[in-house]
């Protein structure tokens, strides 16, 4: 929660040169709120979830409404798909929603995979719970390789061998340290890009993806 509020007075500082960067972190914050709701157990369980999406969206709503401060459009759509949070009954219509993958904002899986493994160590989550994010990572993974074969060379595609890296990395620690039962596919994917900081192996990634 920490975070979320210094997130929500540096939006407010309109003297800020880093308002979209800021923007997008709490944009974060928040798809990691509705990932946590969508595994939970039942409504009681999300409940502090839900609370945390009630305060942000109440912020926000001031600085659109009343400081007019200008939001990138997800926030905006946020502020409008859970202004009625405060009805229990609206919190359970969102909770069904998201149960049933109608998520109310685009999830980043490579995103939500961090914050979760952060869960996993400080506090009281079970590693099956990231079941639910697998098909969204594994489709985040295709789609970093088709802009890798999109690329021109190999230097234009670092930016998308850098993500694929750390997406590696997060799910060789859930893999080899918590034991998470992937998909076959992530599996292969965690062995054959074991070694992404590699310049060696980017290169010969990179000729495999442009022919393949």
């Amino acid at each position: 929660m920490k975070n979320i509020m210094l997130l929500l007075q540096k939006i407010n500082d309109k003297s800020s040169n880093n308002q979209i960067v800021f923007q997008k972190q709490l944009f974060d914050e928040i798809n990691y709120l509705i990932f946590r709701i969508k595994i939970s157990e039942n409504i009681s369980e999300a409940t502090i979830y839900f609370d945390l999406l009630d305060k942000i969206q109440l912020n926000l709503s001031i600085l659109l409404y009343k400081e007019h401060v200008l939001l990138i459009d997800e926030l905006k759509q946020f502020v409008i798909n859970f202004d009625t949070l405060c009805d229990i009954n609206e919190r359970l219509k969102i909770f069904t929603k998201i149960k049933r993958d109608q998520y109310i904002c685009d999830i980043q899986a490579s995103v939500i995979l961090s914050k979760f493994l952060w869960s996993l160590k400080n506090e009281l989550v079970q590693v099956n719970k990231i079941t639910p994010l697998l098909p969204l990572l594994s489709q985040e993974i295709d789609n970093l390789f088709l802009k890798i074969k999109n690329c021109n060379n190999k230097k234009d595609a670092d930016i998308y061998f850098d993500q694929l890296q750390k997406i590696q990395d997060n799910l060789a620690e859930l893999l080899f340290v918590y034991d998470a039962k992937l998909s076959s596919d992530l599996v292969k994917f965690i062995s054959d890009c074991d070694r992404l900081d590699d310049p060696w192996l980017r290169e010969y990634l990179f000729n495999f993806v442009k022919q393949n």
